[in-house]
């Protein structure tokens, strides 16, 4: 019970940050758009410094830097299964195509598009969001 309780707690606690720090987040989601494209800062690097869960700002990135035709639903199910709606590169916006062919230093992937390292990723990793 005591367990139960603890993990309720600490629960309660992330999804009240959150909460708070999601406004934050969309306030600025270009300056994070602009550190991921021009200064090349991987998504988990972000979600770190800002103390924020890594899918949630991906799901905002994604949203901010592609035109997915489905809206809302097309962006979940692009966060489910990258590799079927995002595989295609014509959907994201032209001003960030660039950044998407340019390798970089931080990636262990021998790949130089980050969309296939976030792929890559995605499929060894099981995401969880509380």
């Amino acid at each position: 019970m005591v367990k139960q309780s603890l993990h309720s707690l600490l629960r309660n606690l992330h999804l009240h940050h959150v909460k708070i720090v999601t406004r934050h987040i969309q306030r600025n989601i270009q300056s994070y758009v602009r550190e991921y494209v021009k200064e090349g800062l991987s998504i988990l690097d972000l979600a770190k410094r800002e103390n924020y869960p890594p899918y949630l700002l991906s799901r905002y990135l994604v949203e901010q830097m592609t035109m997915l035709p489905e809206g809302k639903q097309g962006l979940t199910r692009s966060m489910r299964d990258p590799k079927l709606v995002l595989g295609d590169l014509d959907i994201i916006l032209p001003e960030y195509k660039e950044s998407e062919h340019r390798p970089h230093d931080n990636e262990n992937s021998t790949s130089t598009s980050r969309y296939v390292y976030m792929t890559e990723w995605h499929d060894a990793h099981i995401v969880h969001v509380v």
